[in-house]
């Protein structure tokens, strides 16, 4: 997630975002399985060398974290940070809810995420948050707009 979260930041010009491995990578640990591995039913037969991160985040107390009721598996989040300048909207899947939040956290004022819905995602969030950055993501299996070729919710064709 450090690696794509860098080379996210540096494509859109952010290079001040950027942060150095060698300030925040602790080593590794092994993973058991992963969904990869666990839909192949073989989970216990594969391995995975996981990165540990420590990074600094604004102090809890400067933060706030909403969780909007928009969807029941994956709901949209605004995280508001005191300071920062940026803001931020990442349209991804369930691999990048979590993932990129804390890094961007340490730079942005807000950070919210919403699911890409195949493409329906509401685009009114776009509107209302008013984000200086949008982060379009998908990193599962299930990629693309499907076979209807939905179109954002709110958006002129």
């Amino acid at each position: 997630a450090l690696v794509a979260y860098n080379t996210i930041v540096e494509r859109a010009g952010l290079t001040q975002w950027v942060i150095e491995p060698s300030l925040v990578v602790r080593g590794t640990r092994i993973r058991q399985g992963g969904d990869l591995a666990r839909m192949l039913g073989i989970p216990k037969r594969i391995v995975d060398q996981d990165v540990i991160v420590e990074l600094e985040m604004p102090a809890a107390a400067a933060a706030t974290y909403e969780e909007w009721a928009d969807d029941a598996e994956q709901p949209t989040y605004v995280v508001r940070n005191a300071g920062g300048a940026s803001r931020v909207l990442i349209i991804g899947d369930s691999q990048t809810r979590a993932p990129f939040r804390p890094y961007l956290g340490a730079s942005a004022s807000l950070v919210a995420w919403t699911h890409h819905k195949a493409c329906g995602f509401d685009w009114g969030l776009v509107e209302k948050l008013q984000p200086d950055v949008v982060i379009l993501i998908q990193t599962e299996r299930v990629m693309g707009c499907g076979a209807d070729h939905r179109w954002p919710r709110d958006l002129d064709r």
